[in-house]
C-alpha cells in the first residue's frame, strides 16, 4: 500500500513540476521566432528590434494581423516596427500585454492600438491560447486572477490555462517554429490571401444578408452598449502610456462597407471617439467613420487624421472584417501617408 501511495505522490509531484516548467519556460522555445510577445522581448534585448529609441508596437487583434503590412510600415514609418497581434485581442488583453512588455524592459517609441469597436461589447477574456504559450508563469497567474472576476468557472479556466493549453504546440514546436518564421516578419503577416470573400453577398437581399451574417456569428456582436470593464481597460492603457511617456495612437482598420454603414457599428464608434477625445488621445479613422460620426467630432485636428480607403472594393476583403493581401497593402500605404502628413 505504501508503494502505491509513494507512486501516486511521485506522479503528482512530477506532473506538478512539468506543469510549472511548461508554464515558465515553454515561451523560450519561440524566442527567436518572427511572431509573438516573447519574440519581441528577446529580439529587443538582442538589439534586433531596438535602434536606441525603442520600438513602435502595433498592438491588437486579427484586425492588425490582417490589416497592417509590415513591409509598408518599415518603408514609411521611422524606427523599428513590430506587430503584436493575437486573435480576439480586447482592451483587457491589450493592457495586460503592454504591462508585461514594459515589465520585461522593452522601451516603446510609440504604441499604436487597434480601434476595434466590437471588442468593446464583450467581457474581458483571452481567446488566443498562443499568448499563454509565449508568456511566463507570473503573467498567467495575474491573467487568471483578473479573468476570474468575469467568469463563473475559474477552476475550469485554471485547468485550461495551466494544464491543457499549448500541449499540442509543445509536441510540434519544431514544425510550428519553421511555419511561424515563414509566415511572419516582425510580427507582421506575410501570407498571401486573395480578396472577394464577400462578393457573394453584394447582390443579396437584406433578408438573405441577415441570414448570412447569423451563420457567421455576427449576430453575437450586435450590442451597441460598451462593456464598462473593457472601457476601464482602455483608460488604464492610456494612463499606463502617459505614466511611461509613451505616445499612444488608436487606429481603426477598414471593415466592409455594409458593416461600417450599420447603425450599431456607427453607434459604437461614436462612443469610442468620445472616450478617446475625453482622454486627449490621438486616433485615425477610416473615411466612412469620419462621415458617419461627424456630429461627435469637434476636434479640428481629427479632420487630418482620416484614412482614405475603398471599403466597397470586394477585392480588398477576405470577409466582412478582414483585409486581403492587396487590401492590407493599400490600407497600410494610406495609413502611413496620413500619419506622415500629420507629423
Amino acid at each position: 500500500m505504501k508503494k502505491i501511495f509513494k507512486s501516486i505522490a511521485f506522479a503528482l509531484i512530477l506532473s506538478l513540476m512539468l506543469i510549472l516548467i511548461k508554464n515558465e519556460y515553454a515561451r523560450l522555445l519561440l524566442s527567436h521566432a518572427n511572431y509573438g510577445v516573447q519574440a519581441l522581448i528577446t529580439g529587443y534585448h538582442n538589439g534586433e528590434y531596438n535602434d536606441g529609441k525603442g520600438v513602435n508596437i502595433y498592438i491588437g487583434s486579427s484586425m492588425f494581423r490582417k490589416g497592417l503590412d509590415i513591409n509598408v510600415l518599415n518603408q514609411n514609418v521611422d524606427g523599428v516596427n513590430y506587430i503584436l497581434s493575437y486573435n480576439g485581442t480586447r482592451p483587457f488583453q491589450c493592457y495586460e500585454e503592454l504591462a508585461y512588455v514594459l515589465q520585461k524592459g522593452v522601451k516603446i517609441r510609440h504604441l499604436y492600438v487597434d480601434l476595434y469597436a466590437f471588442a468593446m461589447t464583450v467581457d474581458p477574456w483571452v481567446e488566443d491560447s498562443r499568448l499563454l504559450m509565449e508568456t511566463d508563469f507570473a503573467f498567467k497567474c495575474r491573467l487568471w486572477k483578473d479573468m476570474s472576476r468575469f467568469s463563473d468557472s475559474p477552476i475550469k479556466n485554471f485547468w485550461d490555462m495551466f494544464v491543457t493549453t499549448g500541449n499540442e504546440r509543445l509536441l510540434s514546436w519544431p514544425i510550428d517554429y519553421k511555419i511561424t518564421n515563414a509566415q511572419f516578419l516582425q510580427g507582421g503577416n506575410l501570407q498571401v490571401e486573395m480578396g472577394g470573400g464577400v462578393d457573394g453577398m453584394v447582390s443579396m437581399s437584406k433578408a438573405d444578408r441577415i441570414a448570412k451574417l447569423k451563420k457567421t456569428d455576427y449576430d453575437k456582436i450586435l450590442p451597441v452598449v460598451f462593456n464598462k470593464n473593457q472601457e476601464s481597460y482602455v483608460k488604464k492603457t492610456i494612463s499606463l502610456c502617459k505614466n511611461n511617456n509613451i505616445p499612444i495612437t488608436f487606429i481603426e482598420t477598414p471593415k466592409y462597407a455594409s458593416i461600417m454603414a450599420q447603425d450599431n457599428y456607427a453607434g459604437l464608434m461614436k462612443s469610442y471617439i468620445k472616450l478617446l477625445l475625453k482622454n486627449n488621445v490621438d486616433f485615425y479613422l477610416i473615411e466612412d467613420s469620419k462621415f458617419t460620426c461627424n456630429s461627435e467630432i469637434n476636434d479640428e485636428k481629427v479632420a487630418e487624421d482620416v484614412i482614405s480607403f475603398d471599403t466597397g472594393n470586394v477585392d480588398y476583403f477576405v470577409d466582412w472584417l478582414h483585409l486581403s493581401s492587396s487590401g492590407r497593402e493599400e490600407f497600410t500605404k494610406n495609413f502611413t501617408k496620413a500619419l506622415n502628413k500629420t507629423k
